[in-house]
């Protein structure tokens, strides 16, 4: 009998009172039968968790899972930061393009601000890089100046528009964004070749784009946050009631986190991103939160980046109590770090801000059959808060961290939902024989 089917018997014949193999002795089990098997090790070992979890339940052998994950996934590279990703889209540019756009990188990374000089953010600085490779990629293709007249900017839209263009076709909206970025690099580097032909150009685009609205954001992604919000608790159960404890159900749980603060908490997913046990949120009562993100994950301009942070405490017992939980029976199956969100593939990082919102687009999708991403639940919290609190808009400005109340026009969908309803109990109550009609 190998090592596998000995332990096996073992943990198949314990008692419910038994003590559990400890970490150590698994760990030394493991490495012996990958040494024996290789990685069908690993298929043993899952199994022998499963049995495992029917003799003395799922929360006393979640270390198991443990074991698994340090043998089975490696650690990974660090990411490559958002001004490296910049920088290298730089790279594919016009050599005498390089220079003027390397100057405001390390400019805006170093935070130096000057008069009269731009400072941008590394996420902007890379889309607008990209859409000067990709317009230098069209012109050189079709043999027009690489620096565009305003009817080479409007033909570079119309290409980009266009429904037969399946390799490239976009929205207008989006076609209007990439004007708007390629505008803002030539300013950068080609500041003396201003032209009011591509202004115009652009601002048309703008205009049209504006008046089309986002082919992004449909009618049927406000379902509501409420609906949106016991989701997440779904997702929460349906972790805790896994018959094995392991990374699987810690995934899950995760997942229900991200629903559930992405509407309690409704910023977007790079604030999310930066959520990190007692550094960017703790718990300080039993029923309240504290909340304190850094500037620099706001969208906040580049210059005030090092500005105050979004602080804020609130009350949630069951969030609370979720969170507590989480922390100390799912979170430890990812890696020993403190970070809300990690990686399943990558041991010690967290997800990405696009991964966020993609998993929250995916989870809703099956469940109520439309995609809403992260930034989308502000919409929805947005709508429920203008139609139902007692503040309405001002409301939406405070839940939505927003500098100006009008902002919210783009966030507060309420079409007086709440007052039809009313009205509607209204008539109903003054019905003076209540009758349905079996039709």
């Amino acid at each position: 009998m190998n090592a596998h089917l000995a332990m096996l018997a073992d943990v198949r014949s314990g008692e419910p009172t038994q003590p559990v193999p400890g970490i150590s002795a698994l760990t030394e089990h493991l490495r012996e039968r990958m040494a024996a098997v290789g990685d069908a090790a690993f298929q043993e070992f899952a199994y022998l968790q499963q049995v495992a979890a029917e003799t003395w339940g799922p929360e006393r052998t979640s270390h198991f899972a443990i074991v698994l994950r340090k043998a089975r996934v490696a650690p990974k590279a660090p990411k490559v930061s958002r001004w490296k990703m910049a920088s290298t889209v730089i790279d594919r540019l016009p050599a005498d393009w390089q220079t003027s756009l390397r100057a405001v990188a390390e400019r805006s990374e170093a935070g130096q601000t000057k008069s009269g000089l731009p400072i941008l953010s590394s996420d902007y600085l890379g889309a607008v890089t990209t859409a000067l490779c990709r317009y230098v990629e069209y012109a050189r293709s079709r043999g027009v100046a690489l620096v565009p007249s305003g009817s080479d900017l409007h033909c570079y839209a119309l290409w980009l528009t266009d429904p037969a263009n399946a390799e490239h076709g976009v929205s207008v909206r989006a076609a209007a964004d990439y004007l708007s970025r390629i505008k803002a690099g030539l300013a950068i580097i080609a500041p003396s070749a201003v032209s009011s032909a591509r202004e115009f150009v652009c601002r048309y685009w703008r205009e049209k784009g504006r008046a089309g609205g986002s082919p992004t954001k449909t009618g049927n992604q406000l379902v509501g946050a409420v609906a949106i919000y016991d989701l997440g608790f779904r997702q929460i159960e349906e972790a805790r009631s896994k018959s094995v404890r392991g990374v699987r159900a810690a995934t899950i749980f995760r997942n229900g986190l991200i629903l559930v603060l992405g509407t309690a908490l409704p910023q977007r997913a790079r604030a999310l991103s930066a959520l990190e046990a007692g550094t960017t949120l703790w718990v300080e009562q039993p029923d309240r939160l504290h909340v304190r993100i850094p500037a620099r994950m706001l969208k906040r301009r580049e210059d005030q980046k090092a500005g105050d942070p979004f602080d804020i405490v609130w009350h949630n017992a069951r969030l609370v109590a979720a969170l507590e939980e989480y922390r100390r029976s799912y979170r430890p199956l990812f890696d020993e770090g403190a970070c809300l969100f990690p990686s399943v593939h990558a041991p010690g990082q967290s997800i990405s801000e696009g991964r966020i919102g993609q998993l929250s687009a995916e989870i809703t999708d099956k469940e109520f059959g439309v995609r809403i991403p992260i930034h989308r639940l502000r919409d929805n919290v947005g709508t429920d808060a203008a139609e139902n609190l007692v503040g309405g808009r001002l409301a939406t400005k405070a839940l939505l961290d927003h500098a100006d109340i009008g902002t919210g026009d783009h966030y507060d969908h309420s079409t007086a939902a709440k007052v039809a309803a009313e009205f509607g109990d209204y008539i109903d109550s003054c019905r003076t024989t209540p009758t349905d009609l079996a039709l």
